[in-house]
Order: structure tokens, then C-alpha cells, then sequence
């Protein structure tokens, strides 16, 4: 809340600002993401369908027999790893059905997005953009001029769902 904020001194620092938890991990960014999804639905058109599980997985399973592409596909991954660890691509068929994901163990669930931007040499890249932020009230931020860019060593496939790469 905002009047943690009001509590501190000028001089005094945080090196975390309360309430980011909700951006640190896949499973809260999600929620986020979902609520905003649902209060703006034209702003946030661009966001595929998410779902967590396993609390939402009758949900997901409805969603996916409505999914009007049989070969749609859903990306699922832990909420909590990173370096792609525990990241499967599932196709629609095999989710409604049901039973196919355990049911004590947390994961989110995003549909695929089958046509990504692919301009450089066919290849899945990213982009990591490097920011400091120092104050929210005056808003002060600094961005780092160099990012870092990763890419693939594989060019994209649909083929072959188990390729992580």
C-alpha cells in the first residue's frame, strides 16, 4: 500500500518496493495480468489466455474444448523457475480431456502463441531491457543503454513440441 511509502524519511532506502511481488513471479504476474485482462479487455487483446492450476484446471479444460484450432497448443510451465526448467507444450486435445496434469502440483498455463515475431533468421529470441528504478515519488529511472538479446540455436519448429529451443 502506498502508506508504507508516506512512513519513510527522505534518506531512507528500499530495496524492494512493496507490492512488486506481484510482477517476481509467473503465477502472480498472471493474476495481474488476468484482472487486467478482465477490467480492459481491448487494452490487453494482445495477452493470451492464462490459466493456474490447479485451482483453475476445469477452466482450462473448458477452454480447451471450445478451442476452435484442434492443434492449439498450451505452454506450461512452474511458476517458480527459471532457464526454461519444467516448461512443456501441450496440445489442446490432450488437456481437454482431462486428468493430464497432476493435480498437487502448482503450474501456470498460457495458450501458445503458434505465429511469434520471427525476424531474425527464423530463430525465438528475447529481449532484456536493464532498468534502475530509485524513487516513485518524484518518479525517478534510469535505463541502462546496452540490453542483452538471447536467441535460439534451433530455428522454430512446430514439429517437434519436446524441443525446448
Amino acid at each position: 500500500s502506498p502508506e508504507i511509502y508516506f512512513a519513510q524519511n527522505r534518506y531512507q532506502k528500499v530495496n524492494h518496493f512493496p507490492g512488486s511481488w506481484c510482477l517476481g513471479r509467473k503465477d502472480r504476474l498472471m493474476r495481474t495480468l488476468n484482472r487486467a485482462k478482465k477490467r480492459w479487455p481491448e487494452q490487453y487483446a494482445y495477452y493470451p489466455d492464462g490459466f493456474m492450476l490447479p485451482a483453475e484446471i476445469s477452466s482450462l479444460e473448458s477452454r480447451a474444448r471450445i478451442d476452435q484450432d484442434p492443434k492449439g497448443i498450451w505452454i506450461v510451465k512452474p511458476p517458480a523457475s527459471s532457464c526454461g526448467r519444467g516448461i512443456r507444450l501441450v496440445q489442446s486435445r490432450d488437456v481437454a480431456q482431462g486428468g493430464y496434469f497432476p493435480k498437487e502440483r502448482k503450474l501456470v498455463a498460457q495458450k501458445y502463441i503458434d505465429n511469434p515475431f520471427l525476424e531474425i533468421n527464423g530463430r525465438k529470441f528475447d529481449l532484456r531491457v536493464y532498468a534502475l528504478l530509485t524513487s516513485l515519488d518524484p518518479l525517478v529511472c534510469y535505463v541502462f543503454d546496452e540490453g542483452l538479446a538471447r536467441f535460439s540455436t534451433h530455428k522454430y519448429t512446430m514439429r517437434n513440441l519436446r524441443c525446448r529451443y
